[in-house]
């Protein structure tokens, strides 16, 4: 998948693709992943799915077997062979074309080449000075480092992909149940933290080879910090506001809830990827060439990650929820109230994180 994803082997060496080549490789992921995880978990959601019955080679067509095979009902016993037979086949097919990508791809990744300026076409450019702001500056280039490669891209969607079928799963086909809003926000708390650990750690190993030149420029710590907190946050709003509207046309509340729900999840987001980034920033050395997964610790760092996010953001919502219980009482008939006051709350916490970060050296 990566190798696909980061374009044809054939373009020039020292070239990078396009931001549409990535955008439009990263929606033809998006699109594959949502057609599997319709076949997988809801088949009965496909318009047409014709009948087994005298038709065995439904079971070799890609993702449409995938019905037929993980829930093989209205179909004769001897059929299961068929779909053995089937997975066999896919799985054969499978390791041959892991074989063939993985032998290029790591020709590919340990072939060292000199490229030279004129090759690149760099010499035939001159160099301006950037006529935009500083900190504007930092931000289109901390943005180009994410958007620059599909790979880097992916990684800022795999937290959805690990909640959300999840949380859909429940909230949409969850029969004779119903939710409400506080209950969803509750659970969308999940989406937050994965992505704000997540995303600290990819906003920083972005830089890749780029560390030593970044940590040799006059930019102070919290200049770097903002900057790749805002671009995580202009990713991260950009995916769950529209979430967490389809969710709440679900509960049909309030309007206000429209605007409070989303807006508190953001600005949890915000304060705890701002704290995130400056400690792993802190555990990066002066002088370091390279940065990437294990400079910060690695599994390990990742599982500290993941708490040190969780208790940061439960601390708002817990304290709000006590408010709650206190004073309007248990079954939370005033959503409204909740909210704001874990809005409250999150802006604290923002004010005191946003302290600490100008603070930092």
């Amino acid at each position: 998948m990566i190798y696909t994803l980061s374009g044809s082997i054939e373009r020039k060496r020292g070239l990078r693709s396009g931001s549409i080549s990535t955008i439009l490789r990263v929606t033809g992921f998006i699109a594959f992943f949502i057609l599997f995880e319709i076949a997988i978990q809801i088949p009965q959601e496909i318009p047409v799915l014709p009948s087994i019955i005298g038709h065995i080679s439904y079971m070799f067509v890609p993702l449409l077997s995938s019905a037929y095979i993980i829930f093989p009902s209205a179909q004769p016993s001897s059929y299961v062979y068929y779909g053995i037979a089937a997975s066999l086949l896919y799985a054969l097919i499978t390791i041959l074309i892991f074989s063939a990508v993985n032998s290029r791809t790591f020709t590919r990744v340990t072939q060292i080449d000199t490229v030279s300026y004129s090759a690149t076409g760099i010499s035939q450019k001159k160099l301006h000075e950037s006529k935009s702001g500083f900190y504007l500056t930092i931000f289109r280039k901390d943005e180009r480092n994410i958007f620059r490669k599909s790979q880097n891209f992916l990684m800022m969607l795999i937290p959805v992909f690990l909640v959300l079928p999840t949380l859909i799963s429940i909230f949409f086909y969850s029969s004779g149940t119903s939710f409400g809003s506080i209950s969803i926000y509750y659970s969308m708390l999940a989406i937050v933290i994965v992505s704000s650990a997540f995303y600290s750690i990819v906003l920083i190993m972005s830089e890749g080879n780029g560390i030593s030149v970044l940590q040799a420029l006059p930019v102070r710590p919290k200049d770097i910090i903002y900057s790749k907190g805002y671009v995580g946050a202009a990713v991260f709003a950009a995916i769950v506001a529209p979430i967490s509207v389809l969710f709440l046309l679900k509960t049909r509340g309030s309007p206000l809830i429209f605007i409070l729900f989303p807006v508190n999840l953001i600005i949890a987001y915000i304060y705890s990827s701002l704290y995130n980034i400056r400690r792993l920033l802190r555990k990066v050395p002066r002088g370091s060439t390279t940065v990437n997964f294990y400079s910060f610790g690695g599994n390990t760092e990742l599982v500290v990650l993941f708490a040190i996010t969780a208790l940061l953001i439960s601390l708002p919502t817990l304290v709000s929820t006590l408010i709650s219980y206190v004073s309007l009482g248990i079954d939370f008939s005033h959503s409204v109230a909740f909210y704001i006051s874990t809005l409250a709350l999150n802006l604290l916490s923002l004010f005191i994180v946003m302290n600490i970060v100008n603070n930092s050296k």
